[in-house]
């Protein structure tokens, strides 16, 4: 009996191992994940807020992106989300970015004193990504092209090494980008919608860049807390890649069921 009791021990060990592992890495969501972007792009950073705790600190420092001349643009942050366990700020900037340039974001201190060691490893994991600049600046408004709005769950509760729960949507939008010429000869579409996702009292962003939007919760993190086999209101206003705002909000219920569907 001794020696089950040291093997399951051993099991549960190796098993909370494995879901270190898989939750491990300081994981930093950035997009658009592809490289081109508009003259008028919008950018969204997210980040599970354990990681880095770093909103306290935020009114020390502003957002920026540089391109290779060295030129920079303010970035505002538009939204500053927590939901979940994760944070997120939208961004863009008040002045166009030229055509062909490639551009970085980065943080700077509004004082005089050096970033802190949370904000300059945020810093530094953010400044390596690039984008260039490809296509025109686009002010309009996206709008909706049905009113239907379909959704998928996946239970990963008790069959998956990091145990959670996510609901997928499928929101098809209009956006004035994809009728320009040059962006039409592209193979595929580069350029994502968002979402911002409101359901009680929380809000969100969610991108499209992996086919559709994703609510969702772990052991490792979420964007939103809900309950299994319980109704929920959700209310959704689509977002271009330029950061323009749909005029129209959809609202759907959904009930995340405790099984595959």
């Amino acid at each position: 009996m001794k020696h089950f009791k040291i093997i399951v021990l051993l099991i549960l060990l190796l098993a909370n191992e494995k879901i270190f592992a898989c939750c491990a890495g300081d994981f930093i969501g950035i997009y658009p994940r592809n490289s081109s972007i508009t003259r008028s792009s919008a950018f969204l950073i997210e980040f599970n807020d354990r990681d880095f705790p770093i909103n306290n600190k935020i009114s020390e420092i502003e957002f920026v992106a540089i391109n290779t001349k060295g030129k920079e643009y303010i970035l505002t942050i538009i939204q500053n989300n927590f939901s979940g366990t994760m944070r997120q700020f939208f961004l863009k900037s008040n002045s166009k970015f030229r055509y062909g340039d490639s551009l970085y974001i980065t943080t700077k201190s509004r004082t005089k004193n050096n970033l802190d060691i949370n904000l300059e490893k945020f810093s530094g994991k953010i400044s390596n990504k690039k984008w260039f600049v490809e296509y025109k600046e686009d002010s309009k408004k996206p709008f909706w092209l049905t009113d239907t709005i379909n959704y998928t769950t996946n239970d990963d509760r008790m069959f998956s090494s990091v145990k959670g729960y996510s609901v997928s949507y499928n929101l098809p939008l209009s956006d004035n980008s994809k009728i320009e010429r040059k962006y039409e000869r592209k193979s595929k579409y580069e350029l994502p919608f968002y979402y911002e996702v409101k359901i009680e009292n929380q809000k969100f962003i969610c991108s499209s860049e992996n086919g559709s939007a994703l609510i969702y919760y772990s052991i490792c993190g979420a964007n939103f807390n809900f309950t299994i086999d319980k109704k929920h209101t959700a209310k959704f206003i689509g977002i271009d890649n330029s950061g323009n705002f749909s005029k129209e909000e959809k609202i759907i219920t959904f009930i995340p069921v405790s099984k595959n569907h």
